[in-house]
């Protein structure tokens, strides 16, 4: 990946499926995915601080380079998750 060197972007195909029972409420499956998120947001900041010395969340889009880490880190943690429930 451009800007972070050795690092592999996931393929599009790559995603973290997420698949509950009947017994498990929906609060419990928002916790769950929720979890997920905050995992791939701390890989993230753990990557930027390491590579960049940035706080991923300070990253502003609007600007030029900060645009370019941010496309580059989420490309090492896109984060997809996929989301099913079975009714």
């Amino acid at each position: 990946v451009d800007l972070l060197g050795d690092y592999r972007e996931l393929p599009d195909n790559a995603v973290i499926y997420v698949s509950c029972q009947d017994a498990v409420t929906y609060q419990r499956y928002i916790e769950i995915v929720n979890e997920i998120e905050v995992s791939c947001n701390e890989l993230r900041e753990e990557l930027c601080l390491e590579k960049f010395n940035r706080n991923y969340t300070d990253l502003d889009k609007k600007i030029p380079e900060d645009r370019l880490i941010y496309k580059a880190i989420k490309r090492v943690y896109p984060g997809r998750v996929a989301e099913n429930l079975d009714e």
